[in-house]
C-alpha cells in the first residue's frame, strides 16, 4: 500500500527512477513492518524497540527521497521538461 501511495509521486516529483526500485522496496518493507507493530494491541519491550528502529530505517529513506518538507527543500531535481527523451533508451 505504501508503495502504491508513495512511488507514483516520487516518480511525478522526478525524485524516484527505476534505479531507485531497491532502496524504494526497503522503505516500504520498514513502512509494512512499522504498521504492522503499530495495530497490534499490547506491545512488550522488544516490540517498542522493533517499532523505533522501522521508524528510523524508514525516516532515513524517505528523507533521501524528499519525503518530509524540510528534505523536499533541500532537493534539487531538474523538472521533466529539462530532461532529454534519449535517456530512458540509454539507461
Amino acid at each position: 500500500a505504501h508503495w502504491d501511495q508513495a512511488v507514483p509521486l516520487l516518480i511525478e516529483m522526478g525524485v524516484a527512477t527505476n534505479a531507485d526500485q531497491a532502496a524504494l522496496e526497503d522503505m516500504c518493507a520498514w513502512w509494512s513492518e512499522l504498521q504492522k507493530l503499530h495495530r497490534k494491541k499490547t506491545k512488550n519491550y522488544r516490540e517498542l524497540g522493533m517499532a523505533a528502529m522501522c521508524a528510523k530505517r524508514w525516516l532515513e529513506l524517505a528523507r533521501s527521497f524528499g519525503m518530509t518538507p524540510s528534505d523536499r527543500a533541500k532537493l534539487s531535481v531538474g523538472s521533466q521538461e529539462s530532461r532529454d527523451p534519449a535517456q530512458e533508451f540509454l539507461a
